[in-house]
């Protein structure tokens, strides 16, 4: 199944697996487009105490309830360009259009709809890729990031959110 604003915080910490079915790390964090809401990226834990954090896109990954299966394989996640997952700013335009080129997928700057962005066609290698979607597909402009890290509500958060609360 896809992933939806409904089941982010199911696949937080989740193991990530490549086509082959091989571990490539575990699920750090989501970012959600700020236009659509949907989810469009995660960063994935790798390495030997999964100190580096690698971003993989969402649109061609499926969720079967326990494990976050996606199209590229453990190689090209791990060369990915590593964005500083502890900012809480969005996205730069040019961080965004480094993973776009890094998974050869097609980058549309945003619109209004929250369409644009999409790239698909994998080999199901994660070594190549085409595809289209919305009108052009030349770079961002500086000022339109539009991925932002998933902050839980305080009713996901459970007791953080509350003592966050009670400490103001």
């Amino acid at each position: 199944m896809k992933i939806t604003a409904e089941n982010i915080s199911a696949i937080m910490g989740a193991h990530v697996l490549g086509p082959d079915g091989d571990k490539i790390g575990t699920v750090g964090q989501v970012f959600e487009d700020q236009i659509s809401g949907r989810p469009s990226w995660v960063s994935v834990r790798t390495g030997l105490f999964g100190l580096f954090e690698s971003f993989v896109p969402l649109d061609d990954a499926d969720w079967d309830g326990a494990d976050l299966h996606v199209p590229y394989d453990k190689a090209l996640v791990k060369d990915a360009p590593q964005v500083d997952v502890d900012n809480d700013e969005p996205l730069s335009a040019t961080e965004e259009q480094e993973l776009y080129d890094h998974y050869q997928l097609a980058y549309a700057e945003p619109t209004e709809t929250g369409m644009g962005a999409s790239g698909t066609g994998t080999s199901g290698t994660g070594t190549s890729g085409t595809g289209t979607s919305g009108s052009g597909t030349t770079g961002p402009a500086a000022d339109s990031a539009r991925f932002r890290k998933h902050v839980p509500s305080d009713a996901q958060a459970g007791d953080e959110g509350a003592a966050s609360k009670d400490a103001g």
